[in-house]
């Protein structure tokens, strides 16, 4: 099968399904309580495992770490991550000052045009090729902290950022 093939095999499993309910849930959370504590669904042949995650600025590649040994160890077939992010787009043709964002060297909290967004990062693993895709919710808050949710951008394979490659 080809890549395009698995894909659409992919957006056609129970698991994607399962991903698909969870998201939106997750996105009313948000809006009803205003903030979403970081969260890793993992999916399995037979159970399912639902992780807490606590995240700080100094131990996000340790939290991957783990997470990508938990899903190695437990065999996850599939796994979904849920947490709020700061996010920033940038056009091909970028600077150096904005290449350091890309490059991962300066944290995305200090790009001057930086987004809230509830990021929702899933792999789907068939037959031995894993499949990614993110949707982002990206919001802002009013002046009462009200959250107020603008569009979802969905993506599959052509997006970057530091909480992918669990499966792998």
């Amino acid at each position: 099968m080809t890549h395009a093939d698995n894909t659409v095999k992919a957006l056609e499993t129970e698991r994607y399904k399962c991903m698909q309910d969870v998201m939106k849930i997750a996105k009313t959370l948000l809006k009803e309580d205003g903030s979403h504590m970081p969260i890793l669904f993992m999916f399995h042949k037979d159970k399912n495992y639902v992780i807490p995650m606590e995240f700080t600025e100094d131990n996000k590649m340790e939290q991957m770490r783990k997470m990508r040994l938990a899903a190695k160890k437990t065999g996850a077939r599939a796994c979904l991550l849920i947490t709020e992010a700061w996010v920033a787009s940038f056009e091909s043709d970028e600077t150096s000052d904005e290449q350091a964002f890309i490059e991962g060297q300066v944290p995305v909290r200090d790009h001057p045009n930086k987004r809230e967004a509830l990021s929702m990062s899933w792999e789907i693993k068939l037959d031995n090729e894993i499949i990614k895709g993110v949707e982002l919710l990206h919001f802002h808050r009013d002046n009462d902290g009200t959250v107020i949710t603008d569009k979802t951008v969905r993506s599959i394979d052509s997006f970057q950022g530091n909480m992918i490659g669990i499966l792998s």
